[in-house]
């Protein structure tokens, strides 16, 4: 079910800024429109199944928030996370995979069971883990890491590689890998 951005202020939890009268769930879709206000995570944390940005719109994750996601991001408008921010991706239901544009983000935690695809660059100013369990498909794609890198699947087998290219800039190392 969808639930549409209002925009009466920028606050993504104040329940006044949604047609459902409340900010989404996990199994909800949010859909941005264009309103006098576009919504900022800057209090709480933010969630929803999918997130559907019309263009002309902007969603911001401020620092140290967080904004969980068990579907998928649709850009037409702007993504903006703070460098200190997080994006997670978790398996909703049902378990259905979901892909990652290439943005800047600050973390990166997945833990969605049923994989994440790479279909752009994404840059992390933080950290990435990838959960046991959970799956990370580089599908071709230049991933930039500027944080750490935590696989804790056994064996480190969480991420597929599909001829990406991964930039580990912290420690200014670049791997290149093949299918695995």
């Amino acid at each position: 079910s969808g639930n549409t951005w209002q925009g009466l202020n920028a606050n993504w939890l104040d329940n006044a800024n949604w047609s459902g009268g409340a900010p989404p769930t996990t199994s909800q879709t949010a859909l941005i429109v264009v309103t006098p206000n576009n919504p900022v995570i800057s209090i709480g944390n933010g969630q929803a199944q999918n997130i559907i940005l019309a263009t002309g719109t902007a969603l911001t994750v401020s620092s140290g928030r967080t904004l969980s996601m068990t579907g998928d991001l649709i850009m037409g408008g702007t993504f903006t996370a703070s460098p200190t921010s997080t994006l997670q991706l978790s398996t909703g239901s049902p378990a259905m995979p979901q892909v990652l544009a290439g943005l800047t983000l600050g973390n990166l935690t997945i833990g969605n069971t049923a994989g994440v695809t790479l279909i752009g660059d994404p840059i992390l100013e933080g950290n990435l883990v990838i959960a046991s369990g959970a799956s990370l498909s580089g599908s071709n794609q230049t991933l930039t890491v500027k944080g750490s890198w935590q696989d804790q699947n056994s064996g480190g087998t969480g991420f597929f590689s599909d001829y990406s290219t991964v930039v580990m800039a912290a420690s200014k190392r670049r791997v290149n890998s093949g299918v695995r």
